[in-house]
């Protein structure tokens, strides 16, 4: 075979070569319904595809964590709910065992109750979440209270980002609910409450009517804050869904190929390719010919 007749093999090998896998690609965006397959097919847009899915993970996780902290909070004002009940009932129980009335029999039971309430209410700010203890601040692997009405944790918030850069507190001052650093202890109040009850000490037992008031209002105002901040944190992560939808959008348009555009370009590549074999056909046969002489 001469040079000529050499280089125009090569030229429709390259061809058939070049077809095939032109073919290949298309059956394949077909088959998967995806136009980009690898940075070749067009790295402006596979590039941006990247940077996008990128983003898509920061807004996943993102959301991800606004709902737990959401879901937290709703766990936290239920807790504080329940709490201003139990003081709310300690107070009914000191209005009415602060008429001398009451024999000794029923003030053993009503200390007894209030000694129960205190325990329940232990076991409320030590309420646990997804992430954790949720009235001891930033320890949340430990307890906000000890077994004796202690408060344990710190007043720190927990912050969650909500937008780029951007973080808000996601948790409650568990030490303004259950701790003199709202003005009152209310777990030293239901104990001096228990002790005045046994020792049938009424003065003692009026005196707790107030600073039982006193403690409920302060677990109110933590429980009216956890609503304010359900609310801040379900918006932003409603915002941070609507933005990831958007974007799950805009990359399945970009990535998604057009079928009966693909099919089209599948038909014209098999065209071509079909030439091209009728053409190397051609080429080896004027090869072949000018061999014999």
């Amino acid at each position: 075979m001469r040079v000529t007749e050499n280089i125009r093999f090569l030229y429709t090998s390259r061809a058939l070569k070049d077809g095939a896998s032109r073919m290949l690609e298309l059956s394949t965006q077909i088959a998967s319904g995806q136009k980009l397959t690898r940075p070749s097919d067009a790295p402006a847009t596979y590039s941006a595809v990247v940077q996008r899915s990128d983003a898509m993970r920061r807004l996943a996780s993102r959301k991800e964590v606004l709902g737990q902290a959401a879901s937290d909070l709703r766990l936290a004002e239920g807790a504080l709910a329940s709490s201003a009940e139990l003081l709310v009932r300690a107070r009914e129980v000191a209005v009415q065992f602060a008429d001398p009335f009451n024999g000794e029999a029923e003030r053993d039971a009503a200390a007894k109750e209030v000694a129960a309430i205190r325990q329940q209410l232990v076991a409320l700010a030590n309420t646990k979440g997804q992430r954790g203890y949720l009235f001891a601040g930033t320890q949340t692997k430990t307890p906000a209270v000890d077994a004796t009405g202690n408060f344990v944790g710190d007043n720190l918030p927990l912050n969650v980002e909500y937008a780029d850069g951007q973080y808000t507190p996601s948790n409650l001052d568990g030490a303004i609910a259950f701790s003199a650093a709202g003005g009152v202890d209310p777990f030293a109040v239901l104990k001096q409450l228990e002790t005045d009850l046994n020792a049938g000490n009424l003065v003692g037992v009026r005196g707790a009517l107030a600073t039982l008031e006193d403690a409920h209002e302060q677990v109110t105002l933590v429980r009216t804050e956890a609503g304010v901040a359900i609310n801040r944190l379900v918006s932003a992560g409603d915002f941070t869904a609507h933005a990831l939808s958007r974007a799950e959008a805009l990359q399945a348009k970009e990535k998604q190929g057009d079928l009966a555009e693909l099919t089209t370009q599948l038909t014209l590549a098999q065209t071509a390719y079909e030439r091209s074999i009728g053409v190397t056909r051609q080429v080896l046969n004027v090869a072949s010919i000018v061999d014999r002489f």
